[in-house]
Formats: C-alpha cells, sequence, structure tokens
C-alpha cells in the first residue's frame, strides 16, 4: 500500500494494460484487503483516463521535434529497426548500449546548460 502511495508511476504501464494494478486489484479482492483494492483500482482508472486524453503522447517528444530542435537528420525506418537491434541486450551489445546512453545523457546535459 505504502509503495502505491509513495510511487505510483512505478505502476503506469498502459502498454500492458497496466497489468501490475490489475493484479494487485485481484490480490486486494482474494485477501479481502479493500484500502489496496481501492486505491489500486483508482490509480488504474486515473491512469486510463491519462491515455484516453491522450496525455502520453503530448509528453513524448517525436524524432520530428527532437530532429528539428538540434538539426540532426532524421533516419529512415530500415535504419531505425536495424539500430534498434544492435542495442538489444539479449545479443551482448554492452558498449554499444553504453555508448547510446552516453549520446542522451549529452543531450538532456546540453538543454540542462543552454
Amino acid at each position: 500500500m505504502c509503495w502505491l502511495e509513495m510511487y505510483p508511476e512505478d505502476f503506469n504501464d498502459p502498454r500492458s494494460d497496466f497489468a501490475t494494478l490489475m493484479r494487485l486489484i485481484e490480490f486486494g479482492r482474494i485477501h479481502k484487503i479493500h484500502d489496496l483494492r481501492t486505491k489500486a483500482r483508482q490509480l488504474r482508472e486515473t491512469y486510463k483516463r491519462h491515455v484516453m486524453d491522450g496525455r502520453y503522447l503530448a509528453q513524448v517528444p517525436s524524432m520530428e521535434q527532437y530532429v528539428f530542435a538540434t538539426g540532426y537528420d532524421a533516419p529512415d525506418f530500415d535504419t531505425c529497426v536495424q539500430r534498434a537491434n544492435l542495442f538489444d541486450i539479449g545479443k551482448d551489445n554492452c558498449v554499444q548500449i553504453a555508448e547510446q546512453l552516453t549520446f542522451w545523457d549529452a543531450v538532456r546535459i546540453n538543454l540542462f546548460f543552454h
């Protein structure tokens, strides 16, 4: 219950239709933990409303917005898929993953100081 109240963003996963919250709701029902069930249900309904309102799409900048802001060329779709496969942690590409994280850290730091 404390985790739900302190870190509600940990349960925010619209891709899985908030499966973790559904499991908590079911757990609360089975074990008759009314507070947990109610809190999880309210949080799930809040997140579902956010999805329906399109709030998540507004928060995530598109690649086109990033390219426009930084001046980088937008890669084509095939190149994106190939690059995504390079960074699959199941293929032991730790060096490439570290380089990618470093790039995004540099972008974030650059935006912060400018």
